[in-house]
């Protein structure tokens, strides 16, 4: 895997673009392979999931297809975007060029994907409305023209699920997630109904009408973070949610972080 990034890094991420009828079955089907491999592995696995991609994202490069470009481009800013704002400047590029990919063969399930990771790259960065809004967009677009996304629209729903929490907007919560919930267990989607349950458990048993007073508990934090795909340590990090910065009683307001956090409330300015 190393030896592949490493090739990534030094060929950059230039290609000839190609039409699906000038490129041979074989080698789509190769492409389409490690996708859905990495896909699959991505929370069980993590480091084979990110060797598939970067055979993934090779071998898309190589094909020149703009539909698996834009699919590839896409993961790509998904793990660079693990970073936080240490890659910021790369993940949004990254982001760019899969976006623009996206809108040029007109794919619906490239402009899902490319909306859904820039909400995701957008929620490690610590920008929970932008990337709410983001994940809203990405719901409502594979709904409407991509149906059989399940993954997708499970991400985009539990991650902006997760963003309302994290903005301290749980009375919003409490009124979404049965739907959700209901929606999840109708399609069997018990990876879903699972998760939306665990962000659940977290809400306060009252609503929460003064959000800055209202403790957000680290174990909240730690909770949730394997449900949403990344560590609880590399969530922490990349959060930065702006207002006056406290720390009581072992807690931390849902408003009051500033800088980088740590998960047991620790800030680093």
């Amino acid at each position: 895997m190393l030896l592949r990034r490493v090739r990534i890094n030094l060929r950059g991420l230039y290609y000839s673009e190609r039409e699906p009828a000038a490129v041979a079955q074989a080698e789509l089907i190769r492409v389409d392979t490690c996708f859905s491999v990495a896909q699959g592995l991505g929370f069980i696995d993590t480091i084979h999931a990110a060797d598939f991609h970067s055979r993934h994202i090779l071998l898309a490069l190589r094909t020149g297809e703009k539909y698996r470009l834009a699919r590839a481009l896409c993961v790509e800013a998904g793990y660079h975007g693990l970073a936080g704002t240490r890659r910021a400047k790369r993940t949004q590029r990254t982001l760019d060029a899969a976006m623009k990919l996206s809108q040029a063969c007109d794919n619906p399930h490239a402009l899902g994907l490319s909306t859904l990771i820039t909400g995701t790259c957008a929620f490690l960065q610590g920008r929970w409305k932008e990337a709410k809004q983001a994940f809203f967009c990405a719901e409502s677009l594979l709904l409407e023209r991509c149906a059989g996304s399940v993954w997708e629209l499970a991400t985009a729903r539990l991650q902006g699920s997760a963003c309302s929490f994290f903005l301290g907007e749980w009375n919003e919560l409490q009124r979404r997630l049965p739907a959700l919930v209901a929606d999840a267990d109708a399609r069997g989607d018990l990876y879903l109904s699972t998760a939306l349950h665990r962000i659940g458990i977290h809400l306060p048993a009252k609503p929460a009408h003064a959000v800055d007073q209202t403790p957000l508990g680290n174990s909240a934090i730690i909770g949730l973070s394997p449900l949403l795909g990344v560590r609880s340590r590399s969530l922490c990090q990349a959060t930065s949610i702006h207002g006056n910065s406290s720390n009581v009683g072992g807690s931390v307001s849902a408003r009051s972080i500033r800088g980088r956090t740590y998960c047991l409330g620790h800030q680093q300015r």
